[in-house]
């Protein structure tokens, strides 16, 4: 897990993903959500997941109300206002070029959130929480202490819950 983000947080960097910047997730889920995640923590970046089903027009919006980078995505859509970065069906060779030792993000990392979770948007405008590193910690152990047997997880992981399940279970081990 940490030289597979290794290698993606390397080539995330030669995309010109730099510490501070927010990158939008945007993947079917797999591993490599997580995966990705990581990664820009790696890079003291902050990872914005988003609900892979968002069109063009929605990403762009997302885009330009988080501030977002770039946003890593599966499937090519016609990018407007934002940059993408493909991480599609050749990703694994895109990255075997890159080193898998760790990458130690800069002291910036600190002030870095560890996540903006997006809301729905039901009022038409999607808000964002801010989740720093300690605050997700804290709520993916406690998950941990109460998670019993092995985990299955049918909710997107652009759900903060679901996404704390899933630290949960990673922690946990």
């Amino acid at each position: 897990l940490v030289a597979r983000a290794a290698r993606s947080a390397r080539e995330l960097r030669s995309q010109g993903v730099v510490a501070g910047t927010n990158i939008g997730i945007c993947l079917r889920d797999n591993a490599e959500t997580l995966v990705l995640m990581i990664a820009v923590w790696m890079l003291g970046a902050t990872a914005v997941p988003m609900d892979f089903r968002t069109n063009a027009a929605e990403r762009s919006l997302l885009a330009k109300e988080f501030d977002l980078g770039a946003i890593v995505e599966d499937r090519q859509v016609a990018a407007a206002g934002y940059t993408p970065v493909f991480a599609g069906p050749s990703w694994a060779e895109t990255i075997a070029k890159h080193d898998g030792s760790p990458v130690w993000p800069s002291s910036e990392r600190a002030a870095a959130p560890a996540f903006i979770s997006l809301t729905s948007g039901t009022t038409g405008r999607p808000k964002g929480i801010v989740i720093d590193h300690e605050r997700m910690l804290l709520r993916s152990t406690f998950d941990a202490e109460r998670l019993e047997g092995p985990l299955l997880n049918p909710l997107p992981l652009s759900f903060s819950a679901s996404r704390t399940h899933v630290f949960s279970a990673l922690l946990q081990g």
